[in-house]
């Protein structure tokens, strides 16, 4: 009595005894106890050999049967089952990621996992509850990269690669009309992107490309920063400052004057700022501060001033100018003469009636006074020392209409004491 026993080598250690993993090798030896040397060993569906090496791609039981002889042509056979086990299938999609992102990689298809190369940040071994079940693993590149993954399940192993793009940043180019003046409109934009998001100074927030800010004042002068978005997700941001220049100071005066004087104007802002005049009868003038002599009354009105300051921003003011004629004189006397004294009834003044002004002045010559020198009606009279002589006298009367004056003289005679009494209104001794 003999007996046959084979036996399988198996290249990896499972509960399942004896197993090889898919595309591996197992040896095959068969040994005989008993019987008489030698024997003979032919493998069916194998070597005719008493060992044997297989290798096996097909995953699964694989039977093996050995047929032996000794010296004495006694027969014997046996058996062995053989189990492939499949290696695992890996999954892990590639991914594109935006730059100074993390690049997160999924894994599917074996229980334990080795990721490489070890830059990244999931190297070590991870495992799984099942085959089923998903493994995440991290990395940070920096610029495009392939990356090898070992997934093993059951003793048996394989390995996949994936890879990670990187997207391209997307590239903010801000465009503005920085400076603008305090009161016009700011035009501000970026490209380079397909969605933006705005924030700036005075509160100012959009999510546009281009925003136009209406009417600015100098809260709205500052820092604008933008961050855009790419068709593909990535996001880059950038700022620009934006300069509001403030309207310029401006004052402006006319004056009232008489058509005789001359009329002026006055304007005054921000050193080295060009000035332009406009006004009635088309008049205009680049002098800041602008005169005419002789100004007709139709000069009356208003005359506006622009002023344009080194910003290039403007302002405008307006000046008032009135034109008045001097006022004309009437002058009535009641006498051309007078006597020096009043002797015995002798009439010594004469009475001024003038019209024309508001207000009136009188000057008398020397040794002649008025009662009344600043009214439209005076009287005027010798002083003393009396002359003895007969003598001539010039008075001058200045009329005001409050703005412009005028003046007119007059002769009268006063008769000294002197003289030979005459008929009427004569001078008596």
């Amino acid at each position: 009595t003999r007996s046959l026993i084979v036996t399988g080598v198996q290249t990896c250690a499972l509960p399942i005894s004896p197993s090889i993993c898919a595309g591996s090798s197992a040896i095959l030896s068969a040994t005989n106890s008993g019987g008489t040397p030698a024997y003979s060993f032919t493998f069916v569906n194998g070597p005719a050999s008493f060992s044997s090496t297989v290798t096996e791609s097909i995953s699964g039981i694989h039977v093996y049967t050995v047929l032996s002889s000794d010296a004495n042509n006694c027969p014997s056979s046996a058996t062995v089952a053989l189990n492939v086990i499949a290696n695992p299938i890996l999954v892990v999609p590639g991914i594109s990621i935006c730059p100074t992102t993390p690049a997160l990689f999924t894994a599917t298809g074996a229980t334990s996992y080795t990721w490489l190369p070890t830059t990244a940040a999931s190297s070590v071994t991870a495992s799984a509850a099942s085959t089923t079940a998903s493994i995440t693993f991290s990395d940070n590149p920096l610029s495009n990269t392939q990356y090898t993954l070992i997934g093993s399940d059951l003793g048996c192993s394989s390995s996949t690669t994936t890879s990670v793009f990187i997207y391209t940043s997307p590239v903010p180019i801000i465009s503005s009309n920085s400076p603008k003046c305090e009161g016009s409109n700011a035009q501000i934009s970026v490209s380079g992107g397909t969605a933006a998001v705005w924030s700036g100074p005075n509160i100012f927030s959009s999510a546009a490309l281009s925003s136009t800010i209406s009417n600015l004042s100098l809260v709205n002068a500052g820092l604008y920063s933008t961050t855009i978005t790419s068709i593909n997700g990535c996001t880059a941001s950038a700022t620009t400052s934006f300069v509001v220049s403030p309207t310029p100071t401006l004052s402006a005066a006319g004056s009232t004057i008489c058509t005789t004087q001359t009329m002026a104007l006055f304007a005054n802002s921000l050193a080295g700022s060009a000035y332009q005049w406009f006004g009635l009868n088309n008049y205009t003038s680049l002098l800041q501060n602008p005169t005419l002599a002789n100004p007709s009354l139709n000069r009356t009105g208003s005359y506006t001033v622009l002023v344009t300051a080194p910003t290039s921003c403007t302002n405008t003011a307006v000046a008032q100018v009135s034109v008045t004629s001097p006022p004309s004189l009437s002058i009535a006397l009641s006498s051309n003469s007078l006597c020096a004294q009043a002797f015995n009834g002798s009439p010594n003044t004469i009475t001024l009636t003038s019209s024309g002004a508001n207000s009136y002045t009188l000057y008398t010559p020397n040794l002649m006074g008025s009662s009344t020198p600043v009214a439209p009606s005076a009287s005027l009279f010798a002083t003393p020392p009396f002359s003895n002589t007969l003598a001539a006298g010039i008075a001058t009367l200045q009329g005001s209409n409050g703005v412009c004056t005028s003046t007119s003289s007059f002769v009268f005679t006063v008769v000294p004491r002197s003289e030979e009494r005459r008929v009427g209104k004569e001078c008596l001794r």
